[in-house]
């Protein structure tokens, strides 16, 4: 029997492309929750449990199984388990590589052509146990992170879909040890790390708004004490600026305003407040950005 932790879009994909032939294999479905984000999809997997007649239930505290196996999909939470248990982890990145917090969206900052998914064993220090196997897909840029996601999800279905094949058919599941020399970390992110730095080249400001995008908060910034919120924006090529100073407005076109960063333009194509108005830039040119 095989007990499933899933969260998030990745968790989804993952139960929506499960074989229905192994329905019977699932002992249970955990559900977690996260509220830091728009959209956790812990109600979509919900239903999909309910409608396929899937034992559940809502967890956001460390957890335990007592199925020989249980597999970890978009999981942020510990998870207890002995040593005749077999706790498989799924890491949005291609691991030693990126270890630790949101992977994905480093990737995306970082302007990475490669995106995807490694399975692993899990072990006491994150991140750092064997590997079973991995899945990869390439992007083009710009993408946003929700599209992103849908593709790595696909990822997440297709190795799942494998090692289940591999538990039902009752192998042995073999893990390879990580080259430590090869490992990289990703740092977690909070609040301040949606703010916008407009010292920054408009390249990486471009794609930090897009990779913070829906289903996170968004890129952030402030017109005054009014925070608002970037949903879309596009680079424009560079001019000598005589006094250069990151944050202003220096052109407008069709009153979409362009802004100077430390390198480059970046013309704002779609904001919003707080309160989710869109936020009109056609009755001022002299904003500053901060």
């Amino acid at each position: 029997m095989l007990t499933l932790f899933v969260q998030g879009m990745k968790g989804l994909q993952v139960l929506r492309n499960f074989p229905q032939k192994f329905h019977p294999l699932i002992k249970e479905v955990k559900i977690g929750m996260d509220k830091k984000i728009v959209n956790d999809y812990s109600n979509e997997i919900r239903s999909f449990c309910k409608n396929n007649s899937i034992v559940f239930s809502i967890s956001n505290v460390s957890n335990s199984f007592d199925s020989e196996y249980a597999i970890a999909i978009g999981w942020q939470r510990l998870i207890k388990y002995s040593k005749k248990q077999f706790l498989i982890v799924f890491h949005d990145s291609i691991l030693p590589r990126l270890r630790g917090f949101n992977p994905l969206v480093t990737c995306l900052l970082n302007g990475d052509r490669e995106i995807g998914v490694t399975a692993l064993f899990a072990s006491e220090e994150y991140d750092k146990g064997n590997i079973i196997d991995c899945e990869v897909v390439e992007i083009k840029y710009p993408i946003k992170v929700e599209k992103a996601i849908a593709q790595v999800s696909k990822c997440y279905a297709t190795l799942a879909n494998k090692l289940i094949q591999s538990i039902a058919d009752k192998k042995e599941i073999i893990g390879k040890v990580q080259n430590e020399k090869d490992a990289t970390y990703s740092l977690w992110r909070d609040d301040e790390d949606y703010i916008i730095n407009w010292r920054d080249d408009a390249t990486y400001i471009s794609r930090f708004i897009d990779a913070v995008g829906f289903p996170y908060k968004g890129a952030r910034t402030y017109i005054g004490n009014k925070l608002i919120t970037i949903l879309d924006a596009e680079p424009q090529p560079d001019v000598t600026i005589e006094n250069r100073l990151e944050g202003k407005v220096i052109f407008k076109i069709a009153n979409e305003p362009v802004i100077v960063c430390g390198t480059g333009l970046l013309k704002i194509k779609e904001a919003i407040d707080d309160s989710g108005e869109k936020v009109d830039f056609s009755k001022n040119f002299r904003i500053r950005f901060k």
